[in-house]
């Protein structure tokens, strides 16, 4: 099996591979959950919202990389920058101007 997320929920044996529903039973608790595990002296609202902004983050060199097809060439890195810039900008003026809860998308 090649991906270990799903490698957890197995018991391998030398010749068998079987469900480990035990395994599946005690992982349902975090369903529709987050589970975020830090190490900061960060509140857990705060890292919530830090979590939220790499997400955001990865989302837009998602798709900045597909718009430019970007292979590492320094021009089209200086142009994400920029349009990160700009967008973070926007994105700042729009929470100063209107409250923001950590449970609302």
């Amino acid at each position: 099996m090649g991906n270990k997320g799903y490698r957890k929920y197995l018991k391998l044996d030398r010749e068998t591979v079987a469900v480990n529903q035990e395994k599946i039973e005690e992982e349902t608790r975090y369903d529709g959950k987050w589970v975020l595990k830090t190490n900061t002296t960060l509140t857990a609202e705060q890292v919530a919202l830090k979590y939220k902004e790499l997400w955001q983050v990865e989302q837009v060199f998602r798709d900045m990389k597909s718009v430019l097809d970007t292979r590492g060439g320094n021009d089209n890195r200086c142009m994400v920058e920029i349009m990160w810039h700009r967008r973070e900008t926007k994105r700042k003026r729009r929470t100063q101007t209107s409250a923001y809860s950590v449970g609302r998308n």
